[in-house]
């Protein structure tokens, strides 16, 4: 398999792999061994530290020991106490760490929510492990997003059951046996634990569980192929036989993998590959209109507004997806369909920010304003819950801004505008909002203020400049009119704010 995703886990399984070499080492260097049951110690923290999936590495390393080393299971006790001390710790030091700065931590072991109970997750992994070692074995049929769903499973689930469940009972048969050789079915089971066996996890098949597990699968085929060939007692014949198959299998595993390549050639591919071979997968539609998205263009925005629109029907309450189709509808106009994706995005008891605020934006174009404005505010209560934005906050304070003034609510739309602009004192559109709406209430000398304060952070803002222009001129401010009529016309003379501007200097004259 080919690694794409979850570099933890390769570098955890790494460790642990590193780990049972310095054992090895241990257990044969007589004198020396003290050194490498250091090194051992090192590389499974060092596994812990990548990823919890090694903490099974104790138990592992023990019954190497037991089975494959000593051939007893006091032996490694007595040989090794101090290594077996040091690799048990952190199942009492990490519990107590996490309690003083980090309770938070217990919370990621609780079972995952809609993931079944702890029985019918069980039961649903017999097929998936099957499936886990098919792949192994001959590597195709691979997807980066499974979205395995034992419903669409029943007929394989009961034999799966049956075959994992033969080979965990002659696995452990054979380790009460002391057979050597077992230690590889043991070695698999205990690396499949955390996430193959009682524990609900969200998804209930993901490759990257088998970055560990393969080895003993491969170490045991490996073994298997060394065994019938030694049965040939014709030596040429047992070489000529070892070098076709190490011929057949690396020119099929490497036409399977080459192929499989092409696969990573972009995210859009890979979500492709995903949704072709998954397509009840609404995370893989998602994903691959987020890639079309990504990639740009008005032909793949349609494109990523149909996956968008098949996950949400695959699974009605997915957020991302509605937010995203809302986005795109929004962009085109289409602001009704927009407002209805963006209603049904919202999480429950606890919407996102970002969510409330495309809710809220969706319907000041529709000019249902006091919506609007209450929408906003739960995003603004959102947004004082993480460490602020003045960008940010200065924005959307106008925009509630702008839908209380629309609303028949100035007094309370001018406070917003204010707080606006002490957050960005560079947010023109906020100054020109509060100027309009001081001009409307008849405080002219204010709003030619803001105005002006408008042209100071964006000199460019024709809009600012036509609308002091008019106060000006009402006001008989002729001076200053005329300063700024003469920078507008010099700046763009055929646009339709020059013409106004013309307008207004015949006026003054």
């Amino acid at each position: 398999m080919d690694y794409v995703v979850q570099r933890a886990e390769c570098m955890a399984g790494l460790a642990c792999l590193v780990a049972l070499y310095c054992l090895v080492r241990a257990a044969t260097a007589g004198d020396a061994g003290r050194g490498w049951q250091v090194a051992t110690v090192i590389a499974f923290y060092a596994g812990l530290g990548c990823k919890e999936v090694a903490f099974t590495m104790p138990l592992t390393l023990y019954l190497f020991d037991a089975l494959v080393v000593t051939g007893s299971f006091a032996e490694p006790l007595r040989r090794r106490a101090g290594l077996y001390v040091a690799l048990a710790a952190p199942f009492l030091i990490v519990p107590l760490v996490w309690l003083v700065i980090a309770p938070w931590r217990f919370g990621t072991l609780r079972a995952a929510p809609d993931a079944g109970t702890p029985l019918d997750y069980a039961w649903s992994q017999g097929a998936v492990i099957v499936g886990y070692v098919r792949r192994v074995l001959w590597p195709s049929n691979l997807n980066l997003d499974h979205a395995w769903d034992p419903a669409q499973h029943r007929h394989e689930t009961m034999w799966g059951v049956a075959l994992v469940g033969a080979a965990l009972l002659a696995t452990i048969e054979g380790v009460r046996r002391r057979a050597p050789a077992v230690w590889l079915g043991a070695a698999f089971f205990l690396f499949l634990a955390p996430s193959s066996s009682f524990h609900p996890l969200a998804d209930r098949m993901v490759e990257h569980r088998m970055y560990l597990a393969a080895i003993p699968c491969l170490a045991l085929v490996v073994l298997g192929a060394r065994g019938a060939l030694v049965r040939l007692t014709d030596v040429p014949a047992r070489r000529t036989a070892g070098a076709a198959v190490i011929a057949a299998a690396a020119a099929g595993l490497g036409a399977v993998t080459f192929a499989r390549n092409a696969d990573y050639a972009s995210a859009e591919r890979m979500w492709t590959d995903v949704v072709a071979k998954a397509p009840h997968n609404a995370r893989g539609h998602y994903n691959l209109g987020c890639a079309l998205l990504e990639a740009g263009g008005a032909a793949n925005e349609d494109r990523a507004l149909e996956r968008f629109l098949e996950a949400v029907r695959l699974r009605p309450a997915y957020a991302s997806a509605h937010n995203n189709a809302g986005t795109v509808l929004f962009r085109r106009g289409r602001y009704e369909e927009s407002a209805e994706h963006f209603r049904a995005g919202l999480v429950p008891g606890d919407p996102p920010f970002e969510a409330l605020r495309n809710y809220g934006n969706v319907l000041m174009e529709l000019a249902r304003h006091d919506e609007a404005a209450a929408v906003l505010r739960r995003a603004e209560e959102r947004l004082l819950e993480r460490p602020m934005d003045d960008a940010t906050a200065a924005r959307l304070a106008c925009d509630i801004g702008i839908c209380l003034a629309r609303s028949g609510a100035p007094d309370e739309a001018l406070r917003h505008f204010r707080r606006a602009v002490g957050s960005d004192p560079g947010l023109a559109v906020a100054w020109i909002n509060m100027a309009a709406l001081l001009a409307t209430t008849g405080k002219l000398p204010d709003a030619i203020d803001a105005y002006f304060a408008a042209i100071a952070a964006e000199p460019s803002s024709a809009k600012a400049r036509v609308e002091v222009l008019a106060l000006c001129l009402d006001t008989r401010n002729r001076a200053a009119a005329r300063t700024h009529l003469e920078a507008l016309v010099r700046r763009d003379p055929s646009s339709a704010e020059a013409a106004r501007v013309l307008e207004f200097v015949r006026r003054a004259r």
